[in-house]
């Protein structure tokens, strides 16, 4: 068994016993199956203001808790983009709620009534709401493709994607192994000396840093079809025309429904994913 197969196979052991954790340890958790590593903040709306918070890294496969406390309040959104390892356009997941961000780790409370964000180092992003069904405890999952069935395929598709950002030829980002992807992560390893006892996340930790020696933010794609109208890069963001105007696609991602979850769908028009996965709002 090659040392992939061995991860993969420690990996669904461990999302199995994640899947019987007790509702009461999270109440909101985000689950990535999609092959990037994705940044997510949370928003968390009261009878008069809201807070928001940012950002919590998700390796492809992975799953983070976002809030730990009961879900009784009447709003929460959240928002996703790509890390800026990732070669090509920044890929992005949220929907129609602005709420004010900063570049870094950051916390904040608005009143539901503000108009703007509170200084001129936060700037508005569009977030999707996250449909609770009045139920304390829920766990959404960022999906980009149907071909990606379960988080260890995610999480293998992950792993190639970050190879070819770092230069390694993977002819196709999938969730099935292959022998040139053995090849790439023993060559990578070796090239950084990582030791035998290296983690996945330790292997994920070092193919991102090693990509951002390289890669530089390219904006964001246009999702769906609906461009980024009037917005302009920063570090990998984008930043709205006029004083945090908040411009730009607004997109409802479709839900599905689990028991206790939901999925969101980002939709990257040249991937020519389902668009059948989202509904349109101009």
């Amino acid at each position: 068994m090659t040392l992939l197969r061995r991860w993969l196979v420690a990996v669904v052991l461990a999302l199995g016993f994640a899947a019987y954790a007790s509702p009461g340890e999270a109440a909101m958790s985000v689950c990535n199956r999609t092959s990037y590593v994705l940044y997510t903040a949370v928003g968390a709306a009261s009878s008069v203001d809201i807070s928001t918070q940012g950002w919590s890294r998700i390796a492809p496969g992975g799953c983070r808790v976002l809030l730990k406390n009961d879900l009784i309040g009447p709003g929460y959104y959240v928002y996703a983009r790509t890390s800026q390892a990732h070669t090509g356009p920044a890929r992005a997941w949220g929907g129609a709620m602005g709420l004010c961000v900063k570049d870094t780790n950051f916390t904040s409370r608005d009143a539901l009534t503000a108009r703007y964000c509170q200084s001129d180092d936060f700037f508005q992003l569009p977030f999707a709401q996250v449909d609770t069904h009045h139920l304390r405890s829920w766990t959404m999952t960022f999906s980009e493709s149907s071909l990606l069935k379960s988080l260890a395929q995610a999480q293998l598709a992950g792993l190639k994607r970050l190879l070819r950002d770092v230069g390694f030829k993977i002819a196709v980002i999938d969730g099935r192994p292959d022998p040139a992807t053995d090849k790439a992560i023993a060559e990578f390893r070796k090239r950084l000396r990582l030791a035998p006892t290296a983690s996945i996340g330790d292997l994920f930790d070092a193919l991102e840093t090693d990509a951002l020696k390289t890669s530089s933010p390219a904006g964001f794609s246009q999702i769906a079809g609906i461009s980024w109208g009037g917005c302009r890069g920063r570090d990998g963001f984008p930043i709205c025309g006029g004083r945090n105007s908040g411009r730009g696609p607004r997109i409802l991602p479709r839900e599905t429904h689990p028991p206790g979850g939901s999925e969101f769908f980002g939709v990257v028009a040249h991937e020519r994913v389902d668009l059948g996965a989202l509904t349109l709002r101009q």
